[in-house]
């Protein structure tokens, strides 16, 4: 079958050209509704980046029953001002504006009537992980910033509890997670419970800050008292009492209404009308395409052997894998900075952000992709990260470290999300991570 381009991705792409030479300031409706939204983020940051953890500097997301139902009332509100602007008067980038945004109002509000949030965690990443990663992200600069971290830490029990009644909400509905992402959950809270309160992660801004002792004794004590002994009672809830009510199926069609629901994220992550079995049909398609290539690629090098031999060999050759964590990451280091060399040939504009190198942290590790992307914050001081899991070294093979920095890093996911953050004229809708279909194509 013949491939089809997202609409709505492809739109986009080609914005993001034309924007390069100068656009229309909007009409000021238009602006006032795509202000309104912008303030919306603001009070619920999660609606910034479907997948991406709170931003906020206080608190933590809000997602119980009663806020998300809060949350579709303003988006509903929203949607209502965007569906009475005066389409005749916008020029295209205004056009696209109000049609993204009344996409992404679209997609928010059917995640919502789904009751997402019943699904508190998935694999690797879950509520339990937003502490940590906002703490990797949080420099601070003041003793009041310092004082507002440990006002964050002392509300995360608090958080834990209302992620727990989404999870029995789940669990009460049928809406569960299967045994082996229950198994991911369950080694990423033992190994955050593992340290000592004092070597806690969670304290590392405070560290970093050299704030007061009285200031870091506090947080330390919150550690040890209360976010420890929420963990640990988290931990035995989602390895027993959850567990024992996870579904045995792997797939999403086998939970309540679950291929409604495997038919919206399609559409989200798509933003194509095309079916699952459409969808399938096109993967096995491009797996004949591609092993006809690897066919060429392995008679061009001369290999003796059939398919199933050349693959044991690429899978077993020592040559092919790092000896240690440290290798590894020199490696994709050094593949990343070669990379970096070239680009300069094929690429008029780059960013002004650079991005680092780092392993994906040990109590994330298991069950982790190869790598990925950690966006930055230039304006805060934080480079774009591409993270290598440097766990299980002999399935990660050397010669995929090209193709992971050229994806992850550079000219991919880095250049991509870098170039877009500094371009201040687009609404920071145009500037979040939602376009999955966009992002990774």
């Amino acid at each position: 079958m013949a491939k089809r381009v997202p609409a709505l991705a492809l739109r986009i792409s080609l914005s993001a050209a034309a924007l390069l030479l100068g656009g229309a300031a909007s009409p000021s409706t238009l602006a006032e509704v795509i202000a309104g939204y912008e303030r919306f983020t603001r009070e619920y940051p999660m609606e910034a980046g479907r997948s991406d953890p709170s931003s906020a500097r206080e608190g933590w997301p809000r997602e119980t029953s009663e806020a998300m139902a809060e949350r579709r009332a303003g988006l509903v509100a929203l949607r209502t001002q965007l569906q009475a602007v005066d389409a005749v008067s916008l020029d295209t980038e205004a056009a696209l504006n109000r049609d993204y945004l009344r996409q992404l109002i679209d997609w928010r509000i059917e995640g919502i009537d789904f009751d997402e949030r019943r699904f508190a965690f998935v694999a690797h990443e879950g509520f339990y992980n937003t502490p940590y990663h906002a703490a990797r992200s949080t420099v601070l600069r003041s003793e009041a910033e310092a004082r507002t971290w440990v006002d964050r830490l002392a509300s995360v029990p608090a958080y834990f509890t209302e992620q727990r009644a989404n999870l029995e909400r789940g669990m009460a509905t049928g809406w569960t997670q299967p045994e082996r992402v229950v198994d991911v959950a369950v080694a990423i809270l033992r190994n955050q419970t593992a340290p000592q309160p004092e070597q806690d992660p969670l304290l590392d801004p405070l560290r970093t800050f050299s704030t007061s002792p009285a200031l870091l004794a506090e947080a330390t004590a919150l550690v040890a008292d209360r976010i420890r002994p929420a963990q640990r009672e988290m931990l035995a809830f989602v390895d027993g009492p959850y567990r024992a009510a996870a579904r045995t199926q792997i797939g999403i069609a086998s939970i309540p209404h679950g291929r409604s629901y495997y038919d919206f994220l399609l559409r989200y992550y798509t933003t194509t009308d095309l079916s699952a079995e459409q969808i399938h049909a096109l993967g096995l398609a491009e797996v004949r395409r591609i092993r006809t290539e690897m066919e060429r690629v392995i008679a061009a090098a001369g290999f003796q052997g059939s398919f199933a031999e050349w693959l044991a060999f690429l899978r077993t050759d020592p040559r092919f894998y790092a000896t240690s964590r440290e290798q590894l990451l020199e490696r994709a280091s050094a593949v990343a900075k070669r990379i970096d060399g070239v680009l300069p040939r094929y690429f008029g504009l780059l960013p002004r952000q650079p991005f680092t190198v780092e392993p994906v942290p040990r109590d994330l590790e298991e069950g982790y992709t190869t790598a990925r992307y950690g966006g930055g914050d230039f304006a805060r001081g934080f480079p774009g990260r591409f993270i290598v899991n440097t766990s299980h070294l002999d399935q990660r093979p050397l010669y995929e470290l090209p193709a992971l920095a050229l994806h992850e890093a550079a000219p991919g996911h880095h250049t991509h999300f870098a170039l877009t953050s500094e371009r201040g004229e687009l609404p920071s809708f145009r500037r979040q991570r939602d376009m999955l279909a966009y992002r990774e194509g």
